[in-house]
């Protein structure tokens, strides 16, 4: 996973700095941006390998961006922070499976989900 480029969509910088710290030992490189309309201007030079979207970034919002992420690059892996929890789960959202990380359990469980998600995104 190091090197690979990774959008966190956040508004909440303890949530930036949960993600900064576990992704820090994979090597990945991290840019943030704190709400929807920076990620559509932060993705007009170039997708990232990965997106990590805050579960309140997400829903019936966060849906255009995606699908106009994915139509351009198939195989973008994507990770949802939830909320609350330490879970690591697979989520169905528009006949799509991506990974969802409780928010208690991002610095435990992410590198796993991000793992999970760039390896499904390649086959």
């Amino acid at each position: 996973m190091g090197g690979r480029h990774v959008l966190l969509i956040s508004a909440q910088r303890d949530v930036r700095s949960k993600i900064r710290e576990a992704l820090r030992p994979v090597g990945m490189m991290i840019s943030f941006v704190g709400r929807l309309e920076e990620a559509e201007r932060f993705c007009h030079d170039g997708l990232p390998h990965a997106v990590v979207v805050e579960a309140a970034m997400g829903g019936e919002r966060f849906e255009p961006l995606r699908a106009a992420m994915l139509a351009e690059v198939p195989t973008l892996a994507f990770v949802q922070t939830a909320s609350e929890g330490k879970s690591f789960e697979v989520l169905n959202i528009a006949d799509r499976q991506f990974a969802s990380v409780g928010r208690d359990g991002i610095v435990q469980s992410l590198p796993g989900a991000m793992l999970y998600e760039m390896a499904a995104s390649e086959t």
